[in-house]
């Protein structure tokens, strides 16, 4: 069996060591994420959340997003936001977890 966890809190960006970082391109904002993967080595199941905030990559700002998905053998599927470059999206997904996708006739769907 698996059960695995992990949480990152308020991980400062521009704190990266700059291998890290974007060359030429400095990271700022805060990331927050929680994950765990449960089930066994052959049907694993992970569940996320990603918190993105006041982000900037060079001389991009104010960038922000907002992950939530669930993930096993078969699916990946669950909604964003994103905010920047005076824009935003909100939407939600669920595709299949292999690529290619092996049935062209399987539920394929993304809304935004």
């Amino acid at each position: 069996r698996v059960d695995a966890r992990l949480d990152v809190v308020a991980l400062d960006l521009a704190r990266l060591p700059k291998l890290l970082q974007p060359r030429g391109r400095a990271l700022g904002g805060r990331l927050d994420l929680t994950a765990r993967v449960t089930g066994t080595r052959r049907r694993p199941a992970l569940v996320a959340r990603l918190s993105l905030a006041s982000a900037s990559v060079g001389a991009a700002r104010d960038l922000a997003l907002q992950l939530e998905l669930r993930a096993s053998r078969a699916r990946v599927a669950g909604t964003f936001s994103a905010r920047g470059f005076s824009t935003s999206a909100r939407g939600r997904f669920d595709v299949p977890a292999a690529w290619p996708v092996r049935d062209a006739r399987g539920p394929l769907e993304v809304d935004a």
